[in-house]
């Protein structure tokens, strides 16, 4: 029987949905249908997603509409329960039969396996009977930190659910979803086409909505924002002044995108540009514009989710928005003005930071004692260091930072130009919180790199030491990208800093909070797994970082150092060899319990041993004045030198000596050599040329 491939459409029709997670809600979705589907066998192809405020929908294409048959092989009781002493089936061959549909004399006795099988071929599931099941697994998949219940139902979603639709070709499939009878039907837009529409097919459902003004494919909406949002900049004589994620988050409030030109009064432009911007682009969602120079223009542009045969009245409430915005951070500026940042660091005792770690008083007088002892290390002038720490968090009390928080730091620089503070001090503020986010930028300063690094340790350090270091679904205080933040600063600002070091700096000024003090191993580990997903995320091989990692570099610029050197070293000829014998050296010291009394240096009668023990002394001198100078690929070429000796000491020494004083010498030996590898890195957890299992002994 040929059975029909066609499209599948799932639909799930909402209220408006948040746009900040949208993209990755859509994402997984189509991700977790696709894999249900192909786990049942109705389909091999990936999944289309089509997400808009109001929808998350899916189209899979070539879809099975049943399941094929399966042959499936079914193991049974041991023959020897399965028949009695006459030869007649016992209640467990009937029991077994009757649990396959089967009967008895069907059944296969499989004298190999000692038992009974049943053979028989098992028909393919319609698409219609297991459509709720699939979608109860694909919307498991859906990240969801808020659920909220509607319409007195025990059922939860994201926004309540108003429309399903599910159709295979033109088929509309019977399942239900959230309370929600699936149908044919889809809505267009809220505005223009607010009534339901039919689809005629899973094909033709972006066409379908596209006639009733709503661009289904997130991707194609943004482009087209972007194409408008430029060109409207360009017809206004500049340029727009975006960054990436403002696409995405427009793109995810509207399904009918148009853009348009809107004016704001020029006055406002007295205003630091930072704080406009902000204003625009965040309280409002609006694009600035700049003209050639980059200068901010009196103009914006907005997208509005609708098309409005009038656009000056839509112009014009944009604009009615724009400027009490404007005129609020205009107010809010003169107003902050009047009290210095100085004056404002009395008022950090009144706010508090955590429960068991103070105040922000607290935590300033922390950063300013941790960041003097990272003067030197970043080669930061100690003077205006302490100062910038002393007024980093002033900031935190003004009405500007109070009504617009991602200006922390930001609002910080301004008022310390404005209370005539020295612009190193101005610039660290700003920059100790960077990188703020994944991809950001890194402070340009060495005393803002300082403050960044004494403020993030201090954090980590801080909620370590309360017992509530972060889990696998909570990091409330963001302790693993704070923790990247300090990696990226050192590794790519070339810092050369002990991190067990800094670990106990900062927590032994924790000393009047204390619960978990004796916790700096923990948080050695925690930043040793941000450092490993920062190499891996650089595009190293895993092997590579492990094999650097076992040998616990405290220094992260170190670490890089010693991976980069591990990484050419792979290339070359020598590294094969090299990683043969750590392997081999490896096996041999495995639960071997080494002698402690190492007072026997007699030179040994073997040729071959005596060779490899001067071969090994000579080559641990040079290694030694190569390491000093941070020369590790030189280091790692000169124990090469080692391949020769030791291939020679393998044939024609037995380790493993009856005699024990020979034994103990020989593991010593050996012990030595390893221990020279291992003050670069552990080269037996390394993969190269055919070494891909560990040698026999």
């Amino acid at each position: 029987m040929i059975v029909r491939r066609e499209s599948l459409l799932v639909e799930i029709g909402t209220e408006e949905m948040p746009p900040a997670t949208l993209a990755e809600m859509g994402e997984k979705f189509a991700a977790g249908l696709s894999s249900a589907l192909s786990e049942a066998k109705f389909c091999e192809r990936s999944a289309r997603a089509f997400y808009t405020p109001r929808r998350l929908a899916v189209q899979v294409p070539e879809v099975l509409a049943r399941q094929p048959d399966q042959h499936v092989v079914r193991k049974g009781p041991p023959l020897s329960q399965a028949y009695g002493v006459d030869g007649k089936p016992t209640p467990a061959a009937i029991g077994f039969a009757k649990s396959c549909q089967l009967p008895v004399d069907s059944l296969e006795r499989s004298e190999t396996e000692g038992r009974l099988l049943a053979a028989f071929t098992q028909p393919g599931a319609a698409l219609e009977e297991i459509m709720s099941q699939v979608l109860d697994q694909a919307v498991a998949a859906i990240p969801i930190a808020k659920r909220m219940r509607w319409d007195e139902k025990h059922v939860e979603f994201v926004r309540p659910v108003r429309w399903l639709c599910v159709l295979h070709g033109t088929k509309v499939l019977a399942c239900r979803l959230f309370g929600v009878t699936a149908g044919g039907k889809t809505c267009g837009h809220r505005y223009h086409h607010p009534g339901m529409v039919a689809v005629e097919s899973a094909e033709c459902y972006e066409k379908t909505l596209e006639r009733k003004q709503v661009i289904a494919d997130f991707a194609l909406r943004r482009r087209h924002i972007v194409a408008a949002v430029e060109a409207e900049a360009a017809a206004a004589g500049g340029r727009v002044f975006a960054e990436p994620a403002d696409f995405d988050l427009t793109a995810a409030l509207t399904e009918w995108p148009q853009a348009a030109t809107a004016a704001f009064d020029k006055t406002f432009l007295s205003l630091p540009e930072e704080i406009v911007i902000h204003t625009l682009r965040e309280s409002v969602q609006v694009f600035p514009v700049t003209d050639a120079s980059g200068m901010l223009m009196p103009r914006f542009i907005f997208v509005a989710n609708v098309e409005s045969p009038d656009v000056a009245v839509v112009r014009n409430g944009y604009e009615r928005v724009v400027r009490p915005r404007l005129a609020d951070a205009a107010f809010f500026f003169e107003q902050d003005k009047k009290t210095k940042l100085e004056d404002r660091h009395a008022q950090l005792k009144d706010v508090v930071f955590q429960q068991k770690l103070g105040t922000l008083a607290d935590k300033t007088a922390r950063i300013e004692k941790l960041a003097i002892m990272l003067a030197g290390t970043c080669d930061a002038d100690a003077a205006d260091l302490s100062r910038a720490a002393r007024l980093c968090k002033c900031d935190l009390t003004t009405n500007m930072v109070g009504e617009f928080p991602a200006l922390q730091g930001v609002v910080g620089r301004l008022y310390a130009d404005a209370d005539g503070e020295a612009q190193a001090v101005g610039i660290a503020i700003d920059e100790h919180y960077r990188p703020r986010h994944a991809g950001d930028v890194l402070p340009t300063s060495a005393i803002g790199s300082a403050l960044a690094l004494a403020d993030k340790t201090d954090t980590i350090t801080g909620i370590f030491s309360t017992g509530n270091a972060p889990t696998g679904a909570k990091d409330p205080f963001a302790l693993r990208r704070a923790a990247l933040g300090i990696i990226r600063i050192l590794i790519e600002k070339k810092i050369a800093l002990d991190l067990k070091s800094l670990i106990r700096d900062s927590l032994s000024l924790h000393r009047n909070h204390p619960s978990n003090s004796d916790c700096a191993d923990e948080v050695f580990a925690f930043f040793q797994e941000r450092l490993k997903g920062y190499c891996l995320d650089q595009g190293s091989a895993y092997d590579r970082v492990d094999a650097v990692t076992a040998v616990q570099p405290v220094c992260p610029l170190d670490f890089i150092r010693r991976l980069q050197a591990v990484e050419h070293f792979t290339r070359m000829p020598e590294a094969e060899s090299l990683t043969r014998m750590n392997k081999r050296i490896r096996n041999i010291l495995k639960n071997q319990e080494l002698p402690q009394d190492a007072s026997d240096t007699a030179l040994p009668d073997e040729p071959a041993e005596q060779n490899l023990q001067q071969a090994a002394a000579s080559c641990a001198a040079h290694v030694k004045l190569l390491l000093d100078k941070v020369r590790y690929l030189d280091a790692m070429l000169e124990l090469g030198r080692l391949r020769e000796p030791m291939d020679r000491f393998f044939d024609e020494v037995m380790v493993m000596s009856e005699n024990q004083t020979q034994r103990s010498r020989r593991l010593m030996l050996l012990a030595r050599i390893r221990s020279l590898f291992l003050e670069i890195a552990d080269f037996s957890r390394l993969n190269t040329g055919t070494n891909r299992a560990a040698d026999q002994p």
